[in-house]
């Protein structure tokens, strides 16, 4: 089957290195009956769109990335199937294009009565949130504007994190509800482990995470799980370390973890049979791409230990509520 459109990323300032997609990726450029080329300012950045693009299999969650990281991409072109035109396409227009769409997207929550707004100032084209006291729904995001002075964390974020707590509300039942919010510096590269156990599989099970700044142990979380599989629990577990970074603002994550399985499972590498394990992945998958990278690494369970203890101590916890 032929492809319709060819998308190619590459550094502005060194040669065009194209990065295949799944699905999506072409063997040969010379003919495309269209094309799309993204420049980025970094070639560091190209290489982290291209690690996050190879895990998605539709069109649209590609151009949602492409959005995502329109402050790191310097000129975009594209050829049109049909008449071959070459166009230009304002980077500067783009980023105009996200803001106006996350008001829009903002401003029918209002009407929704998902905020309750008492003041909004326009200031410099942009919209700054004097007061807002509605929580949301689940109980997990605290008040924006207490929030974002903690924080790092964008509006935008916080309005596609309320939207995908709504989509993902049965994952989110045991997620711990009175997590601290600690400083982070949005730039940096955090690293989190994390595990899962459970006593008799199913049985009385725990999620443990252990989030790290480069060496240093900056929060540990030990959640119990009531009665579960072991790999509920491992997925549960990576699923609440995505969910807490993401409300901290990080923005780059890698993921360690000593189950193969939850790890291929991320990397697209199998498929699950089971569908209560597929719908956990998907969740996982979606909160990811809120991040600007994200990766998944497997490692042994005796370099997994901190996450493993945290993680038993949770199943324990579990067992005694059962009594």
């Amino acid at each position: 089957m032929k492809l319709k459109t060819a998308i190619v990323f590459l550094d502005y300032s060194l040669k065009p290195r194209v990065f295949q997609l799944e699905r999506y990726a072409i063997k040969k450029l010379e003919k495309p009956d269209g094309y799309k080329l993204i420049y980025f300012k970094e070639f560091e950045k190209a290489q982290q769109f291209a690690n996050q693009a190879q895990q998605l299999l539709e069109l649209k969650q590609v151009e949602q990335l492409q959005q995502m990281m329109m402050s790191d991409i310097r000129l975009i072109k594209e050829r049109n199937e049909k008449d071959g035109q070459i166009r230009e396409i304002s980077v500067q227009q783009q980023q105009q294009n996200v803001f106006e769409k996350t008001n829009n997207v903002e401003n029918t929550k209002i009407q929704n009565s998902q905020f309750n707004y008492k003041q909004e100032n326009k200031v410099n084209n942009q919209y700054q949130i004097d007061d807002i006291n509605q929580k949301d729904c689940y109980g997990i995001l605290d008040e924006i504007e207490d929030k974002m002075k903690k924080t790092s964390i964008s509006r935008q974020r916080l309005v596609k994190l309320e939207q995908l707590d709504q989509q993902f509300a049965n994952l989110l039942f045991y997620y711990p509800k009175t997590l601290e919010i600690i400083p982070i510096q949005p730039d940096k590269l955090y690293t989190i482990y994390f595990d899962g156990a459970s006593k008799s599989n199913p049985g009385p099970a725990g999620a443990g995470i252990a989030l790290f700044d480069k060496m240093k142990l900056i929060k540990e979380i030990t959640q119990p799980l009531s009665k579960q599989t072991n790999n509920v629990a491992e997925f549960l577990a990576l699923f609440f370390g995505i969910r807490y970074t993401l409300n901290l603002g990080i923005n780059y994550l890698e993921c360690f973890g000593d189950s193969k399985l939850i790890i291929d499972g991320m990397n697209n590498k199998i498929n699950f049979k089971q569908q209560h394990l597929e719908d956990i992945r998907v969740a996982i998958f979606d909160y990811a791409q809120l991040f600007k990278m994200v990766r998944y690494t497997h490692i042994s369970r005796n370099q997994n230990e901190i996450a493993d203890k945290l993680a038993s101590t949770a199943a324990q916890l579990s067992k005694k509520n059962e009594l």
